[in-house]
């Protein structure tokens, strides 16, 4: 039973090749930390400390910011570790949302050669999809998520009280990736995540939060069991990515990353040779025009150009972006020229255009 709450709404296991882990919904922080923890938590919410009874657990922030998702941010992040004491037999209690999760994914698998770590996402985008899979990422010099590693939690606790302080911005973020996760594990999935969805606007309600939420992590959860190290299947979880990440370094990141893969599931589409459904693209207008406009007039394009030719999915003769094709994704090799450039920001143009108008 999780603690803290009278009964939990989810309980599974993850299980891949080489490791398993716990998802457990609700969870709370209370009572549910041993000797030995530490905490490292996110800046912007070390208020959840002060306001559940975690004991002499002690605290740690992680480093702030983008600019610090670096090797120097983990570096950081495990010297807070060795002095607040931690010990091999201790874990990283992680506290926060997907720059917290990347920091302690990588500093968790280095310290004294690797200690268990449980983590608490805070964001919607963190509860949505970065809890589950264990893949880090960090920034080198100035490209972006350039080294990496695969180092899953022990367990994921979801409380999603602690997401009541965030704006509506935040959830339909969130619900993107979640939409997105739901195409990808199939047609069935997908109309399940809508009716929820429409279930949960109409109701508010905490019990079917969780539903939705514990629908989309098991979906992604059995595409990390079959590929956990991205080599198959778990590479279509990128759908929209390639133009959701162009578009956020093209805005100088006046677009968040929820916004942007609304667009970019849009902008891969006008890619498709058959276009999928009204029902993914209608929901992705939806929650792309739950954000501040963007119109093609903010966008440098000469940004977006370099930011798509410097994408880790490329080989050195294709763009490889994945496509959603009727029901399913699918990866799609184009030739790396200035023609298929010239096509990617038109795609991009039209995704703005039909959230936005023109």
């Amino acid at each position: 039973m999780a603690a803290g709450w009278e009964r939990a709404l989810f309980d599974f296991e993850v299980r891949s090749s080489t490791r398993s882990y716990r998802v457990v919904g609700p969870m709370s922080l209370a009572g549910a930390t041993a000797t030995g923890d530490v905490i490292v938590i996110d800046s912007q919410v070390t208020y959840l400390v002060n306001t559940r009874a975690i004991g002499d657990v002690p605290v740690v922030t992680a480093p702030e910011g983008e600019p610090n998702k670096t090797l120097r941010g983990v570096e950081q992040v495990i010297l807070d570790c060795n002095a607040a004491g931690l010990k091999r037999g201790g874990r990283i209690i992680a506290v926060g949302g997907g720059l917290t999760q990347d920091l302690v994914t990588a500093a968790a698998s280095f310290y004294m050669r690797g200690v268990p770590w449980i983590l608490v996402p805070t964001t919607w985008l963190s509860i949505m999809d970065s809890c589950i899979g264990g893949k880090s990422a960090i920034n080198v010099g100035s490209v972006k998520n350039l080294a990496g590693n695969f180092n899953p939690p022990q367990e994921i606790w979801i409380d999603l009280s602690i997401t009541r302080t965030l704006p509506e911005t935040a959830r339909a973020g969130g619900l993107a990736e979640g939409v997105k996760i739901a195409y990808c594990a199939g047609p069935d999935t997908l109309q399940e995540f809508l009716r929820l969805w429409r279930e949960w606007d109409e109701s508010g309600s905490d019990e079917v939060a969780y539903a939705i939420v514990g629908l989309v992590l098991k979906a992604k959860a059995d595409i990390v069991e079959r590929d956990e190290f991205d080599t198959g299947d778990r590479l279509l979880l990128n759908l929209g990515h390639t133009f959701a990440h162009a578009l956020e370094v093209a805005t100088k990141y006046q677009v968040s990353h929820g916004q942007a893969v609304a667009l970019g599931v849009l902008a891969a589409s006008a890619l498709s040779p058959e276009p999928p459904g009204r029902d993914l693209l209608d929901a992705c207008v939806a929650l792309a025009q739950c954000f501040p406009s963007c119109t093609a007039d903010i966008v440098d394009w000469n940004l977006f150009e370099r930011a798509i030719q410097g994408d880790k999915k490329h080989t050195a003769t294709e763009y490889r972006l994945i496509v959603p094709i009727g029901p399913t994704p699918r990866i799609e090799g184009l030739p790396r020229t200035p023609d298929t450039l010239a096509r990617l920001q038109t795609c991009m143009t039209s995704a703005l255009n039909r959230s936005y108008g023109e």
